[in-house]
C-alpha cells in the first residue's frame, strides 16, 4: 500500500505495484495529486491571461448583459395576471352561471307550484255561482258539465 501511495517505496518493490498499474494507474497517489494541483495552477493561470484578451472583454460584455437582462418582474407580474383572470375572474364568472342555472331551475318549480295552484284554488265562475244559487241544494253534475262546456 505505500508502494501505491509514494511516500517511499519499500525495497524489492517497484513503485508503484503491478496491481496499481493494471488499473490504469501509472503513478503514485502522491504524484497523480502532484499533477492535478500543478493543472489547477495551469488552468487559474490560463483563466487570467484571458481575461486580458478578447475574450475576457467578450466575458465582461455577457456578464453586463446578463445584468441588464434581469428581468424577474416579467415572470411576476405574468404570475399575478394569471392568477387574477384564471382564479379570481373565471371563479367569478362560474358563480354566476351556477346561480343562474339555479335561479333557472327554481323559477321552473315556482311556475309548476304556482299552475297546480290556481287550478286547484280556482274560484266559481260568475255562471258556476248562479247555478248554484237557483236553489237547488244539489249541484247536479250534468249543470256542472253544461257550464263546464258554455267556457267557464
Amino acid at each position: 500500500m505505500s508502494a501505491n501511495l509514494g511516500a517511499e517505496c519499500p525495497a524489492g518493490l517497484s513503485c508503484p505495484t503491478q496491481e496499481f498499474k493494471d488499473r490504469n494507474h501509472n503513478d503514485t497517489l502522491i504524484s497523480l495529486v502532484d499533477e492535478y494541483g500543478e493543472n489547477i495552477t495551469n488552468t487559474a493561470e490560463s483563466l487570467i491571461n484571458i481575461a486580458n484578451t478578447t475574450v475576457g472583454t467578450a466575458m465582461t460584455q455577457v456578464r453586463i448583459f446578463l445584468c441588464n437582462m434581469n428581468i424577474s418582474f416579467v415572470a411576476n407580474g405574468y404570475n399575478q395576471v394569471r392568477d387574477e383572470v384564471c382564479e379570481t375572474m373565471l371563479g367569478g364568472f362560474s358563480q354566476i352561471n351556477w346561480g343562474l342555472w339555479a335561479l333557472g331551475f327554481w323559477l321552473e318549480v315556482i311556475a309548476l307550484i304556482a299552475n297546480i295552484l290556481a287550478t286547484r284554488l280556482r274560484g266559481y265562475s260568475k255562471k258556476e255561482a248562479s247555478l248554484r244559487s237557483e236553489g237547488d241544494d244539489i249541484f247536479k253534475s250534468d249543470r256542472l258539465s253544461y257550464a263546464i262546456s258554455d267556457g267557464v
